[in-house]
């Protein structure tokens, strides 16, 4: 499933908890979704394809990372 650019903003992406120890969920993006993971600096962390459950789980350093997908972006705190 591919979304049309104009149908998704960063308001309609939701992922919580954040902060979080490791596992996050993402709302607002279907399964299917590329998405990344990268470090504050912008160097890529992970690259994946979002499962049907939407959860994503992080074995990163504490700190800040920021999700990307579909052209959003969003930060991401790790404790």
């Amino acid at each position: 499933m591919t979304l049309d650019q104009e149908e998704l903003n960063a308001a309609e992406i939701n992922i919580y908890p954040n902060p979080s120890n490791d596992v996050f969920q993402v709302e607002g993006l279907p399964a299917g979704t590329v998405y990344r993971i990268l470090s504050i600096e912008g160097r890529e962390i992970e690259k994946d394809i979002l499962g049907m459950d939407t959860r994503i789980q992080l074995n990163v350093s504490p700190g800040y990372y920021i999700f990307e997908a579909e052209g959003i972006r969003k930060q991401l705190i790790i404790q």
